[in-house]
């Protein structure tokens, strides 16, 4: 206090109690100030330590010094409407009465941005995807066969985006500039649905990254590498060889392995070649034997020419080196690396390398591609078009409802208790449950306006859906005029769900979509097989080295950064 009069603290949805106490001491008072700046609604970090109620008790000390921000500088108006529309028409939104939703204005002069064909320029639209898309299992459909599913169909449907030509107006030329990959964003609860996402997205031709802590030895390369040194190991084993053929780093089909089978004499060829390989190994180490293979192979060419090659080339590249290093250190044989990798995959700790050196290296056809990443990642940034297709799953978010059980007790000004398992644990686990769902729907609220010109959510007659907190804004019915609390009003919204065939829920809606001026569109998803390439229709024009005519400085010179 001494040394600042004033201190501004941003992000405050994300802070605790202990250190908004700590603040309030040290800056509340004569010649002093302490400005607070968060978005309660955004207060999704509650794994992390932070609490919501800290905001609360903030905004209650304060009083009537509280300003709120009424236009929307992100987003295009269309998409505000929609937003606007949701929230707007649910009761209790946030389930926290102290928790408002605000209507906002989009930013003076704003227009909707994206041209194109209908449906790909709408600015919100909700995409009911019925049971019969999945087989012909009844509904409702259980959260495993969905999520199994849907990762396909969401592809799909941005295949059909990037294919319709929509163009961004204003940016470019005259026209617009096109939407490519790396103006979409695919958000999604755990890096395991990233990680089906991903999968899909590489099924129909579309590169992607997935931003996550995952290590390198977590990718499929990583598990082609394993294979590889297997073959290498023992090349007369014809099953370990067949496998390492199979892998994209030789690429063979299931044609070509079958016809290998009835060559002899192309079978031998390779399992000379795999032998000289671990000669090499063998003689001069693993780096020299792993780069001849990669150039014999013609791997960077093969990989390169996939959608996302530039990646799987690079993880290859890493491994390589963690490998060398490995081989240095521990003079490990091909077998011995094999199982170090294998170690490393399944989450040992490895002598000398650590979370960072493993960290997936980022690479510049990453800023070209479809960003996957996690709803508690995305906080902050913003995208041109965002998927969101995993917001109808339930939201207690990992956390546990059995004893230790961790909640804010109401009676005890919101302070943060565990129940041991209580008398009073079914109370306890009722709050935890409500605390909960009002995290999710926060992050519903944060997934919902990540985007600039266009989102897309994805729902149907699902398992999860009663539990989720988009069920809640999506299907209330009107019950908010009726019950009495908030979780009175929860309760009866899930079990309306419970209650609502396919087509009550699509009903809601499209009943929804009609009261937001046009800025939400229902449909269901494309019919027929879905890619996309990256080329077009430019494909066939002619192409041409481009000749070098600048002057080239060669005066000698010393420089230092």
């Amino acid at each position: 206090r001494g040394r600042y009069s004033a201190a501004l603290i941003d992000e405050f949805q994300d802070t605790d109690a202990l250190q908004y106490r700590i603040f309030r001491r040290i800056f509340t008072g004569v010649g002093t100030a302490l400005f607070l700046i968060g978005d309660p609604k955004q207060a999704i970090y509650g794994f992390r330590g932070a609490d919501v109620f800290a905001y609360q008790g903030a905004a209650r000390d304060a009083g009537g010094e509280r300003h709120t921000l009424d236009t929307n500088w992100r987003s295009d108006p269309g998409l505000i409407a929609a937003v606007n529309r949701i929230f707007s028409s649910a009761a209790r939104p946030f389930l926290m009465d102290w928790i408002p939703f605000e209507p906002v204005s989009p930013r003076p002069g704003a227009e909707d941005a994206l041209g194109g064909p209908v449906p790909f320029t709408s600015p919100l639209e909700l995409i009911f995807v019925p049971a019969a898309s999945f087989g012909s299992a009844p509904p409702p459909l259980t959260k495993g066969l969905v999520g199994a599913c849907l990762p396909s169909v969401v592809a799909g449907e941005i295949a059909r985006f990037l294919s319709a030509g929509v163009r961004r107006r204003g940016e470019g030329s005259e026209d617009g500039e096109a939407l490519g990959p790396g103006d979409l964003a695919v958000l999604v609860r755990s890096n395991r649905q990233g990680a089906a996402i991903q999968a899909a997205l590489r099924s129909v031709g579309i590169p992607s990254v997935l931003h996550s802590e995952a290590s390198v030895f977590d990718t499929a390369e990583a598990l082609e590498v394993i294979l590889l040194l297997r073959a290498m190991a023992r090349p007369g084993q014809l099953s370990r060889l067949r496998m390492a053929l199979a892998t994209s780093l030789v690429g063979y089909g299931a044609a070509d392995l079958l016809a290998l089978g009835e060559d002899e004499g192309r079978m031998e060829g390779w399992i000379e070649a795999f032998r000289r390989f671990a000669d090499l190994h063998a003689a001069r180490g693993f780096v020299a034997a792993f780069s001849r293979f990669l150039a014999e192979q013609e791997v960077p060419s093969r990989l390169l020419a996939m959608p996302d090659g530039e990646r799987r080339l690079t993880n290859f590249l890493h491994l390589g080196e963690l490998l060398h290093l490995a081989s240095r250190r521990q003079r490990l044989g091909l077998e011995g690396l094999a199982s170090w990798v294998s170690r490393a995959r399944g989450g040992a700790a490895l002598e000398g390398v650590t979370d960072r050196d493993a960290k997936q290296v980022r690479v510049e056809s990453d800023d070209r591609a479809v960003q996957v990443l996690t709803l508690h990642k995305c906080k902050g940034l913003e995208f041109p078009v965002v998927y969101c297709p995993f917001l109808w799953g339930g939201d207690q978010g990992g956390r546990s409802l059995a004893p230790p059980l961790a909640f804010h007790d109401p009676s005890a000004g919101n302070r943060i208790t565990l129940d041991l398992g209580s008398e009073d644990l079914a109370g306890s686990t009722r709050r935890a449950r409500w605390e909960s769902l009002a995290e999710g729907l926060r992050l519903a609220y944060v997934g919902l306006t990540r985007a600039r010109h266009r989102c897309t959510v994805f729902w149907g007659p699902w398992r999860g859906v009663q539990e989720s907190a988009l069920g809640y804004l999506l299907h209330q019915g009107g019950l908010g005029a009726e019950a009495g609390g908030p979780e009175e009003l929860w309760e009866r919204v899930s079990e309306r769900i419970g209650g609502l065939d396919e087509e009550d829920l699509k009903r809601d809606l499209v009943e929804l979509a009609e009261g937001s001026g046009g800025a939400i569109l229902v449909r269901e998803p494309g019919a027929g097989p879905a890619s996309w390439s990256p080329e077009g229709p430019a494909a066939a024009r002619a192409l041409s080295a481009r000749s070098f005519g600048a002057a080239v400085d060669r005066q000698y010179r010393l420089t230092s950064f």
